[in-house]
């Protein structure tokens, strides 16, 4: 079949209903294109340095956004930079503050037992000077 037969089939057949009306709209017939010929030189000049200022329009504008994303990413770079220096330092400080916090429980472990050992030397040799004294009274007197 030619090809405005299969586009009538295609119509009659109802897939048509299915696409929303699509193939009715591609099926109307299209305004021709202008003539070209009509537009005078100095008008296709005009449109002509018209799209050269639009072309360098835009690429000042291409490139202020290309500046921009590279500026935007050296930072984000800096930053990750920065960030990782930090998490390293906050490691290397945890580590430490762990290491400190056993040093000082054996160091506080370490004085409570000299306490305990003074009290205990104090106390034994109070008792041993209280007895000694008792002792000597007691012969002195006898």
């Amino acid at each position: 079949p030619s090809f405005p037969t299969r586009r009538a089939s295609v119509l009659s057949s109802g897939i048509n209903a299915e696409y929303g009306g699509f193939l009715e709209e591609w099926n109307k017939p299209q305004k021709p294109p202008r003539n070209l010929a009509t537009f005078s030189i100095e008008e296709d000049s005009e449109k002509q340095s018209r799209d050269r200022e639009q072309v360098k329009c835009l690429r000042k504008q291409v490139e202020d956004v290309t500046n921009i994303t590279w500026r935007n990413l050296k930072r984000m770079i800096s930053r990750d930079v920065l960030v990782k220096d930090l998490q390293v330092k906050t490691d290397r400080l945890v580590k430490e503050s762990e290491k400190l916090s056993v040093l000082s429980h054996s160091i506080s472990r370490r004085e409570r037992w000299k306490n305990y050992k003074f009290w205990i030397i104090s106390v034994s040799t109070t008792v041993l000077c209280g007895t000694l004294l008792v002792i000597l009274i007691y012969f002195h007197f006898r």
